[in-house]
């Protein structure tokens, strides 16, 4: 028998869920009508949430990829409509819809619903930050992402790339299948402690190096914690994270990230403090060979736009943290040339090539002339764009060549479905093809057919830093290791992608590693 306190709270769950489907029926109705709806029923107060999580593994993506099949948007690239819980969405695929949203100075609010669950990870930097502290923020980072800075860095790149070279050459590692995710992290974290620390010495004192290995393992508790919150929606409610053991977990690595940030940034503030007034790290050393810059460096001497401790910390956060797209990508790299072999010696003769005749002087301008190299970097980060959404909380209803979104939507913008859209690269969208970077072809598309960096005022202010990076990595690597696939990977039609914070291949980036004959640098 239900007892009256049972009736009771049962009538009060089905008169609270007629309630707020009757009032987003009289709400939103008639307001979004240019929008498909996705032909799946929505439940009152949890909306669509209960069609894609609780999937299994390996079945996120699929899911979402079935009902956006079933109802058509992606073949009409109409905007799809969907609720999340009581938050109405909208994804558009199109792009010249994208290049109304994302190219908008005025639409440019990030929505909390979507990036509350990881500012624990990126902090509150460019990526979480909104309206006139990012528009702050942007101004006073962009400087330092400037070519000739980037310039700079390209010997960190190589010296990282060639000490990664080393461990792949470890006897262990030979011939066996690996994941190549930790791998690709950790060269990535190494190159990221001295670009934007200033790291390098002190990184050979053992302390030191204990420290920053904590400060990563943190990171990587915190990225885990981001998942599990991500795939669990119910946990996006502060009140009922905190009951979870995983709160418990992230507070501890809050603290370690916190205090090794910190002691970095207050570290690197008193060196500033010693030095003459107007005094730039800028010119060259004794050996003249050009001096490298940290991050760090040239925030705290930016005496025109200054950024509080605070907000160097969480742009700090956000500096690491987004390594981890890097890391994934390289990752992807390494499984597509492994299963592309004949693209992977294209690669090497080209390195190789550039490598021992280039008149170039600068190791910046070679990586510069790798346009083959380059083409296969941005063919995998078309069919594998590391980052699965874009989002926007629209201010004003938006008029798009394909419909009309109203203020107060949250619009998404998914990379990997508009990077296989046929109507633009063809009835071989799905291949993998270097060529579809050949020059002449990327003229004739639409400049936001191509978004893995988002575009537009809040496009990624890392992507030349971050292809300059890649490049130098991947053209080590292939320079002197044969890049295998994994028996459970042999062809590109064997991934098995799956999306939590960024998209992955489940399972791992499973590869092996089997050096060339000649060690060259």
């Amino acid at each position: 028998m239900v007892g009256p306190l049972t009736q009771i709270l049962l009538y009060l769950v089905i008169a609270l869920g007629v309630y707020f489907y009757w009032k987003r029926n009289r709400t939103w109705a008639s307001r979004l009508k240019d929008c498909t709806p996705t032909g799946v029923f929505s439940l009152p107060i949890i909306g669509h949430m209960y069609q894609i999580f609780g999937t299994s593994t390996g079945g996120y993506l699929a899911r979402f990829l079935e009902i956006g099949a079933s109802c058509g948007v992606l073949r009409t690239r109409k905007p799809a409509m969907m609720w999340m819980g009581e938050i109405p969405c909208t994804a558009i695929f199109a792009p010249e819809d994208i290049e109304v949203l994302l190219g908008s100075s005025k639409e440019i609010t990030k929505p909390d619903f979507v990036y509350k669950p990881v500012r624990n990870v990126f902090g509150d930097g460019l990526i979480t930050l909104n309206d006139n502290t990012w528009q702050h923020h942007r101004k006073v980072l962009t400087p330092t992402f400037h070519f000739k800075i980037l310039e700079r860095y390209a010997e960190v790149f190589r010296k990282y790339a060639q000490e990664f070279v080393e461990e792949l050459r470890d006897p262990k590692l030979r011939g066996v299948e690996v994941d190549a995710m930790p791998l690709t992290a950790r060269v990535v974290s190494q190159t990221i402690c001295e670009t934007a620390f200033g790291m390098s010495e002190r990184l050979s004192q053992t302390d030191e190096m204990k420290k920053k290995e904590e400060f990563f393992d943190a990171l990587d508790v915190s990225f885990r914690t981001v998942r599990s919150r991500v795939l669990k929606p119910w946990l996006t409610l502060d009140l009922l994270f905190r009951l979870t053991p995983e709160y418990h977990e992230q507070q501890k690595a809050e603290k370690i990230i916190k205090d090794y940030a910190l002691r970095v940034i207050r570290m690197k503030k008193r060196e500033v403090a010693l030095e003459e007034p107007g005094q730039v790290p800028s010119g060259e050393d004794d050996i003249g060979a050009k001096k490298k810059v940290a991050f760090l460096d040239l925030v705290l001497r930016d005496a025109k736009n200054i950024l509080s401790e605070d907000e160097i910390l969480q742009e700090v956060r956000t500096l690491v943290t987004v390594q981890q797209t890097t890391a994934s990508t390289l990752a992807f790299i390494f499984v597509m040339l492994a299963t592309h072999p004949d693209i992977q010696e294209k690669v090497y003769g080209e390195v190789c090539d550039i490598l021992d005749n280039s008149q170039s002087t600068s190791y910046y301008e070679k990586l510069g002339e790798m346009k083959y190299l380059e083409r296969v970097i941005k063919e995998t980060i078309r069919l594998y764009p590391v980052t699965a959404v874009f989002s926007r909380k629209l201010k004003e209803d938006m008029i798009l060549p394909n419909g009309k979104i109203p203020r107060g939507v949250i619009c998404f913008v998914i990379p990997f479905v508009t990077h296989r859209d046929q109507n633009i690269y063809g009835p071989d969208a799905e291949r993998f093809d270097p060529d579809h970077f050949l020059p002449e072809r990327c003229r004739t598309r639409h400049p936001y057919a191509y978004i893995p960096f988002s575009a537009g005022p809040r496009n990624c202010i890392g992507q030349k830093y971050a292809m300059l990076q890649m490049k130098a990595i991947v053209s080590t690597v292939v320079r002197n290791i044969h890049i295998l696939p994994s028996k459970t990977c042999q062809t590109q039609e064997d991934v098995l992608l799956d999306v939590d914070t960024f998209l992955h291949i489940v399972g791992g980036f499973n590869v092996r590693f089997e050096p060339r004959n000649v060690i060259t640098t």
